[in-house]
């Protein structure tokens, strides 16, 4: 399919016409209003980007329309003052091919939807989140999170204070376990002056 373009003669009023529309849209400030709730992002549908499209296309005579073909979408931007053209190309997956025609249909409907609204954003450099940058964002931060293990038991330190609460003499522990203990009752009625003896090991535990 033959174009006559901006790029062809040389004229650059078709472009200057679209930095305009760019320019709409940023002020517009329009807000995605589909939700993708298992990835978790907020998307542009068409009722989001239409009204102001409409409105950069009255004002700046401009308009619009799609060729689509079985591997490709097109969008063409016209500008009526001059005939004028400058077209965007985004390339289409292939569609299953199933038994049900309407299933097909739906899908090349979908296909078909979902090509016009990023053709849409490509032109008119609609601002949308980069979910793609984000979704890696988090999936990097919970990789450099260092991983810590739950439930594991660390050694006390012979140079601290026994913490009564954190000895359970009454279950069953291991030999090196009960050595430790006792060096730990130990240095702890050493550093309190009093003789190591049965009635002071009782009373410290």
């Amino acid at each position: 399919m033959e174009y006559t373009t901006a790029d062809k003669v040389n004229d650059g009023a078709i472009y200057n016409k679209i930095q305009k529309g760019k320019k709409i849209f940023l002020e517009a400030g329009i807000k995605p209003t589909g939700r993708n709730s298992f990835q978790k992002y907020n998307y542009f549908e068409m009722k989001d980007i239409e009204p102001t499209l409409l409105r950069v296309c009255e004002e700046l005579q401009i308009s619009t329309r799609f060729v689509f073909s079985s591997t490709s979408a097109n969008l063409i931007i016209r500008d009526e003052e001059d005939g004028i053209e400058v077209y965007y190309s985004l390339p289409l997956p292939e569609v299953k091919v199933v038994d049900d025609a309407r299933k097909a249909m739906q899908e090349i409907g979908s296909i078909q939807t979902y090509a016009m609204r990023y053709l849409y954003i490509q032109a008119f450099e609609i601002v949308v989140t980069d979910t793609i940058d984000n979704n890696w964002s988090k999936q990097s931060n919970t990789r450099n999170k260092p991983y810590i293990k739950k439930n594991r038991k660390v050694q006390p330190d012979m140079d601290e204070p026994v913490n009564q609460s954190k000895l359970n003499l009454n279950k069953k522990v291991s030999t090196t376990e009960l050595v430790n203990r006792s060096k730990i009752v130990a240095n702890s009625l050493k550093q309190e002056g009093k003789p190591l003896n049965e009635e002071n090991i009782h009373s410290n535990r």
